[in-house]
C-alpha cells in the first residue's frame, strides 16, 4: 500500500533530542530502579497489566507505559526521555506505533 493511502497529514510536532550517551553504562538506572536485576541483567517480571489492549508482563513494560508504576513518573525526566538512546530502547521495548 503507498503512503498516499494513509490520508493526508493535517499536522506534526518535531522534538529536539540529544545524541550524547556513547555507551551502554547509560542504562545501568534500570538496575537501582530494581526494573533490571543486577545480578542477572534480566528484566524483572510482574503481575499482567493490560493498557491499551498491550499486556504489560514485566517491570520494564509497566514503567514505560502504566501511569500508577512507581517508575513511571521517573522515566519521564528529561535526562531520559530527551536522550536519543532511550528514545530508540523505548521504540523497540514497546513497539513503533505505542510510543
Amino acid at each position: 500500500m503507498p503512503l498516499s493511502g494513509f490520508g493526508t497529514c493535517t499536522d506534526f510536532k518535531i522534538r529536539q533530542v540529544t545524541c550524547s550517551v556513547l555507551n551502554m553504562n547509560y542504562f545501568n538506572f534500570l538496575e537501582d530502579l530494581k526494573i533490571v536485576n543486577k545480578h542477572s541483567g534480566m528484566i524483572n517480571g510482574a503481575f499482567d497489566e493490560w493498557i491499551d489492549g498491550q499486556q504489560l508482563n514485566d517491570k520494564l513494560r509497566q514503567a514505560l507505559m502504566w501511569e500508577e508504576d512507581e517508575n513511571y513518573e521517573e522515566l519521564r525526566v528529561e535526562k531520559y526521555s530527551n536522550e536519543f538512546i532511550f528514545c530508540l530502547f523505548k521504540y523497540l521495548a514497546l513497539g513503533g506505533g505505542l510510543c
